[in-house]
């Protein structure tokens, strides 16, 4: 790593003097060592990338802009994620003045993706309302948006827990 020039002339000076060696340094493993971890960096950055699942959110309205009459009682259906990685879902909205039916499956293929790709096949401009309960994990979140993603629904939002909503769940026994 580290040389010393020895040579005999540069050992003696006029006057008798004695002339120290010099000293060379080696710079060859520091540099390679340098490499080696920008490489290690470079390669670490590019395996730490996180998976980002893309939601597309509609644009908020200006205050100036008509309203577009929303209106459609019939065309959607309501996701409830609960406890124990179960699905509740009803058609239409729950008003009131009107009781839905709650069917019960589950997140997986045979679950939730047929329910999904049964209602893409019957009709599909048909909204999603993905509603959570308190007992949900955020895992049942993130296997809906997949499905949602799998089953190619385009049309869906994420929308807070009414009481009317905790109020039928109840009602249900569920």
């Amino acid at each position: 790593m580290a040389d010393t020039n020895s040579n005999d002339s540069l050992k003696r000076r006029k006057h008798g003097r004695r002339f120290s060696s010099k000293l060379v340094l080696d710079m060859t493993p520091m540099v390679g060592l340098g490499f080696m971890l920008v490489t290690f960096f470079i390669m670490a950055a590019d395996f730490a990338k996180p998976a980002v699942v893309e939601l597309a959110m509609p644009a908020r309205p200006m205050p100036h802009d008509p309203p577009d009459g929303f209106s459609c009682g019939g065309s959607v259906m309501t996701l409830l994620l609960g406890k124990n990685h179960q699905v509740y879902y009803y058609f239409g909205l729950n008003a009131d003045d009107y009781l839905p039916e709650v069917h019960t499956t589950n997140l997986g293929p045979a679950g939730l993706r047929q329910v999904l790709l049964r209602l893409q096949r019957d009709n599909p401009r048909t909204i999603v309302l993905i509603k959570t309960t308190s007992d949900a994990k955020y895992k049942d979140m993130v296997d809906v948006l997949d499905e949602m993603e799998i089953t190619n629904h385009k049309r869906y939002a994420l929308v807070d827990m009414y009481p009317t909503d905790i109020d039928l769940l109840k009602l249900k026994a569920i």
